[in-house]
């Protein structure tokens, strides 16, 4: 039998077909952590949801802890006014006897 020559297109062939099989691998290995990596940006949303709900109810609870505070400090200041005021018109009274 004779020897045929060394068939230069199917080597080439041979070679893509490698080349494509190891490019698919490094694909798959990619799509795998890309996925991984979507799963965690879910993760990490989700747990700064949480966080920002939790900080506007502490924003809430500050405003309204502030708004009832005032009007109570006000309140206070009046009673004190009154009550000094009062006071001295019982001590002018009594000196007055």
């Amino acid at each position: 039998m004779a020897k045929e020559p060394e068939n230069l297109v199917l080597r080439r062939l041979q070679e893509i077909r490698a080349e494509i099989t190891g490019v698919r691998a490094t694909q798959e290995t990619h799509g795998k952590v890309l996925d991984s990596i979507a799963k965690e940006t879910v993760k990490h949303t989700m747990h700064f949801e949480s966080l920002e709900e939790r900080f506007e109810l502490l924003r809430e609870g500050t405003v309204s802890a502030i708004g009832f505070s005032a009007p109570a400090d006000r309140q206070y200041r009046s009673v004190k006014d009154q009550l000094v005021d009062l006071t001295k018109r019982v001590q002018k009274l009594e000196k007055s006897r």
